[in-house]
């Protein structure tokens, strides 16, 4: 047994920034798998060494997936091998890609063609799952012929077997086999054998799904495509079909194994191979046109793209482009990975008027962008680049998507969305060379980051998604899925930059305060998808808050220190609080000091270690609860449920759950309990006698103790 393993998708890392290595890159992610704090660490020895000292008399297993480059093990921190550890890496290279640490043994297993029983048995396993027709004796005999043109290999198995499993009679099946065994027509064998068995799954598309994989295509060679990107540049050139959303074209073209993707779920990747073969099939288009480096930058310089639809000049190292070109076609153009190139003419822009995707990630670019030239823009990046937000950027009316980075140290510049009529999406790349002692300073500092720009921006109504990327972070702030709007702020204060332009919006509201809206965060199961407030701090009264208060149905407080009663979170809107959760709030005594929360349904008190009562003598009302559950509070003694001027104050409870309370001694004896019906009571040793008689509990259908 090793004690750490650990997988790398090597080919997910590319040296895109020439100032860093592919070492680094996987360096870091090392780290990062091993627990490692390396934040505000840029020295690469230093890591290594504290790589090593993990490493270093444990029995390791390291796995190197689709290695591609050269990479020095020794220079990451891989440790001599003393305890038995192991190295393991995939790649169609020949000769080991990298120096093995000394003390591996190494040796190469070479993967050879599949026999033909066991290219049956994946072929067979891949269809069988969602076609029935395998079983038919004319189908199989088709099935036998097409795993014999496959001739043994896995990838071109995997790939034909995705596709007839979706074919769904025997003409079908024939159809397919025909293609298979159609011979190349033209010299390039290779190239046009690559291109038949891509048809396997092209030529399954429809024709606008086609162009969805072939827009793939202006992406370099081995560069993982962010998800996100993909979706706004077939957006903005129109490529959607109304009511297909992105997500739907994107599985289908996983499916058809035209795209992989990564291990984060975020990027795709196109295999070089199946890219060869795409751009052979754009050069043939009849009526798209597309050109990628060197051939884009060959023939911009020669002011030969009058046709031309779409260029890519990503990671070509250009230094400079024309003064002026005439592309009046042009809706889609890449410079992105481009260091070199310092300035653009405000001239080249002139005759290109129909440019609706512009990326300049991570380019040079000092000089100021003529947005009078590029007023029909949906989508520009210029995120990593030394413009930050360019000037004059308010002319773009129908920019839907934008991608700045902002300097922290500079005072922010002239980004005011609600001047951007037509923007959804806003992405701020935030820089900064600050380092933090821990992890609490840092988070602190974001917050800050983040407080100070929602104050300049001033959000508008239109915009459905706006994050801010750190070095190690990425904070969501809106989210708008259909007609659900979710949004986080640091503080309350900040609230109010972001609600004032939807107040009048009919739409579910889910507003985090001081908590990220992260996967890892735990939503009560009892909120359904309705409108809820969740919350790490007491939450008080003004204008903003009332107005969110008497939209939302629910009320989660977490880990709020600060509070010692659900009172203090109590507005002039908290009557129409239906759910509420108080979970990990480690001050609280008293669930309710005075009168509130008078239509509230549902209860959790859950982990609130000095818990002692519900509610206190001054509360004078009845609460409409149905639903009580109070688990692991360890000093709670008596759950008292009466009051000396109302008498029950839950006369509606129908259901009480207790869960692991050490000290609870007595429920209250003196209830009517006149809805009960569901009672269940876990790890409460203390807890010797029931409230219960057959007066006090004629509607109890259920009860369940946990045997002691």
């Amino acid at each position: 047994m090793f004690h750490i393993v650990i997988w790398i998708p090597a080919s997910d890392f590319k040296n895109q920034d020439k100032r860093k290595s592919i070492e680094v890159e996987i360096q870091r992610c090392i780290a990062d798998r091993l627990g490692i704090c390396i934040s505000g660490i840029k020295d690469e020895e230093n890591i290594a060494n504290k790589i090593r000292a993990e490493l270093d008399g444990a029995k390791y297993l390291l796995l190197l997936d689709d290695v591609k480059v050269n990479i020095n093990l020794e220079k990451i921190g891989i440790p001599p091998n003393t305890q038995g550890s192991k190295i393991v890496y995939t790649t169609n290279f020949g000769v080991y890609p990298f120096g093995i640490p000394p003390d591996h043994e190494s040796f190469t297993l070479t993967m050879k063609r599949l026999s033909d029983g066991d290219s049956w048995q994946i072929f067979e396993d891949i269809v069988s799952k969602e076609n029935v027709l395998l079983l038919q004796r004319d189908i199989k005999a088709i099935a036998r012929q097409v795993v014999d043109c496959c001739d043994g290999l896995m990838s071109i198995i995997i790939i034909v077997a995705d596709n007839f499993k979706l074919r769904d009679c025997l003409e079908s099946w024939s159809n397919g086999l025909e293609m298979l065994k159609r011979p190349p027509m033209k010299e390039d064998i290779p190239m046009e054998a690559l291109k038949k068995f891509l048809n396997f799954s092209y030529g399954s598309l429809t024709e606008n799904e086609q162009i969805y994989f072939l827009f793939c295509v202006l992406y370099p060679e081995d560069h993982k495509i962010p998800i996100d990107c993909l979706f706004d540049c077939w957006a903005a050139n129109n490529l959607l079909q109304k009511g297909v959303p992105g997500k739907q074209i994107l599985g289908r073209l996983l499916k058809m194994a035209l795209l992989n993707e990564c291990s984060n779920k975020q990027y795709v990747t196109v295999d070089n191979v199946y890219r060869k073969a795409a751009m052979k099939i754009l050069r043939e288009h009849g009526h798209l046109k597309c050109l990628v480096a060197p051939e884009a930058n060959t023939k911009l310089q020669k002011d030969d793209c009058k046709d031309i639809h779409w260029i890519s000049l990503a990671n070509s190292g250009i230094d400079g482009l024309p003064t002026e070109v005439d592309c009046p076609n042009l809706t889609t153009l890449f410079l992105q990975n481009n260091s070199k190139l310092k300035a653009i003419s405000s001239s080249f822009f002139r005759n290109i008027g129909k440019l609706l995707v512009l990326d300049l990630y991570k380019t040079g670019l000092e000089s100021v962008l003529p947005m009078s030239h590029m007023q029909m823009l949906k989508v520009l990046y210029v995120n990593s680049c030394a413009i930050e937000i360019p000037h004059d950027i308010k002319k773009l009316k129908h920019l839907r998507r934008l991608l700045v980075s902002i300097d922290c140290g500079r005072t922010l510049g002239d980004l005011n969305t609600t001047e951007l009529s037509s923007l959804k999406e806003l992405i701020i790349y935030v820089k900064s060379d600050v380092v933090h002692v821990n992890v609490k300073a840092r988070k602190t500092w974001c917050y800050k980051v983040i407080k100070d720009i929602l104050e300049k921006i001033d959000p508008s109504e239109e915009l459905t998604t706006l994050k801010f990327h750190f070095e190690n972070s990425i904070v969501d702030i809106i989210e708008v899925l259909c007609d659900r709007l979710k949004i986080f702020v640091p503080k309350q204060g900040s609230l109010k930059h972001i609600w004032k332009e939807r107040r009048n919006k009919h739409f579910t509201a889910q507003v985090y305060i001081g908590l990220e809206m992260t996967s890892s965060l735990q939503i009560p199961e009892f909120f359904p998808n309705t409108s809820f407030v969740l919350s790490c701090d007491k939450i008080v009264s003004d204008t903003v808050i009332d107005e969110v208060m008497g939209k939302v149905k629910a009320l989660s407080v977490m880990r709020a220190n600060s509070m010692d009663n659900l009172d203090q979170n109590a507005t002039s809107s908290s009557d129409v609080i239906h759910d509420c959760l108080i979970h990990k709030c480690d001050n609280i005594e008293t669930f309710m000091k005075i009168d509130g929360f008078s239509n509230l349904k549902t209860l959790v008190l859950s982990e609130c270690s000095q818990l002692k009562a519900l509610f206190s003598n001054n509360v004078a009302q009845q609460v409409g609860i149905k639903h009580l559950e109070i688990r692991d509070c360890p000093t709670i003694e008596e759950i008292n449920m009466l009051s000396t001027s109302c008498g029950d104050i839950l006369p509606t409870l129908t259901t009480l759950i207790v869960h692991n309370l050490h000290k609870l001694e007595k429920i209250c004896s003196d209830m009517k309990w006149p809805s009960m019906s569901t009672l269940e009571i876990y790890k409460c040793p203390m807890l010797m006698t029931l409230p219960l008689n057959g007066n006090n509990a004629n509607n109890l259908r259920n009860i369940k103790v946990e045997e002691m």
